[in-house]
């Protein structure tokens, strides 16, 4: 089947399919299609970012390339209950209310390997109104692809 850019969306599919060849033989074909719910055509068994906004690339795992503010990696950066921006506001801090030593209870989100939160985007250990104003900047919507140049 040609490929003609349109994006196809499988639930888990099993059938018998005939199919002949040019000189006219006749075999049953046993086709398996995998479960794909959100059509990035990375099987939902080895899909490490499920989800994935309709449209965005991503890699062999299902994931999109990274965008400053998309925490649970969907490929948008949206608001809405359980979206983005709760993730971003639960660790918020202020301007220079450090977090090293007390991170906000309600946090989710993993620090790096230099104890950098992901909503820091200036990376100064506190999650401020600076880091708000990049968070608008990357900001897309929900389902919407988001710009992974946004914070630059």
């Amino acid at each position: 089947m040609a490929n003609d850019g349109r994006t196809v969306s499988f639930s888990s599919v099993a059938t018998n399919l005939t199919a002949s060849d040019a000189n006219g033989s006749v075999s049953d074909v046993y086709v398996r299609v995998p479960a794909d719910a959100d059509g990035d055509l990375v099987a939902d068994d080895l899909d490490l970012c499920p989800g994935t906004v309709p449209g965005a690339s991503v890699d062999a795992n299902g994931c999109p390339p990274l965008i400053p503010g998309d925490f649970n990696r969907d490929g948008d950066v949206d608001v809405g209950p359980g979206s983005d921006f709760e993730k971003f506001v639960a660790c918020g801090t202020g301007p220079g209310v450090l977090y090293t030593n007390h991170p906000p209870a309600g946090c989710a989100l993993t620090p790096d390997g230099q104890g950098v939160f992901p909503a820091d985007f200036d990376r100064d250990y506190d999650v401020d109104q600076d880091d708000f104003s990049t968070f608008q900047r990357c900001y897309s919507g929900a389902n919407i692809y988001g710009d992974p140049s946004c914070a630059d």
